[in-house]
């Protein structure tokens, strides 16, 4: 798809994308430069979920990469239609302590890992993880999760409206396909 149509299915402008892409906060890696370069489906739906993680509170850096490194784990669970309850994306930051200023004062070591599934799943993660990081002293600082389910209906509104929803299905499908190849 074109830019015009990547940009339906994102809601962002001409002048968010290009900043977006001058500052790095894209969670994928563009094929070419310029006005002519082709954008998927999948390229779209990742901007949106990275989108999404920045309105509740992660740097659009933060973001963009985590998207980049964690979607493909996600994609699948996302897409399923069997699936009942709302589906949550995000990430848990994990460290040591001291907290806030002091940490950042002694370079104290964070990283984000993947959270994703229901409610009570992603509080069972989270419970898991800080249970097993205790006995070095770290602990499980926060999250930032988002309901991709919500953000995949808007996704689709944005697709049908623009005449884009046969496209973007197909292309979810070939994804899904191309996973679980990978997967065997």
């Amino acid at each position: 798809m074109r830019r015009a149509e990547f940009l339906a299915l994102t809601g962002l402008t001409t002048d968010a994308f290009y900043s977006l892409e001058r500052r790095g906060r894209l969670p994928f890696k563009r094929p070419t430069q310029g006005v002519w370069a082709d954008f998927s489906s999948i390229a779209a739906l990742k901007t949106a979920l990275a989108l999404a993680l920045a309105e509740q509170g992660a740097s659009q850096e933060k973001a963009a990469l985590f998207v980049s490194i964690a979607f493909n784990g996600a994609l699948e669970q996302l897409l399923s239609v069997s699936r009942s309850d709302p589906f949550y994306f995000g990430f848990m930051t994990v460290g040591s302590e001291p907290y806030g200023d002091a940490a950042r004062e002694f370079g104290q070591a964070r990283s984000m890992e993947a959270v994703a599934g229901s409610w009570r799943e992603i509080g069972q993660s989270m419970k898991r993880r800080a249970e097993q990081v205790r006995p070095s002293g770290e602990v499980v600082f926060g999250s930032v999760l988002i309901d991709a389910t919500l953000v995949l209906k808007h996704f689709r509104a944005r697709a049908k409206q623009a005449g884009l929803l046969k496209l973007v299905e197909d292309e979810f499908a070939a994804s899904l396909v191309q996973l679980r190849e990978l997967e065997e």
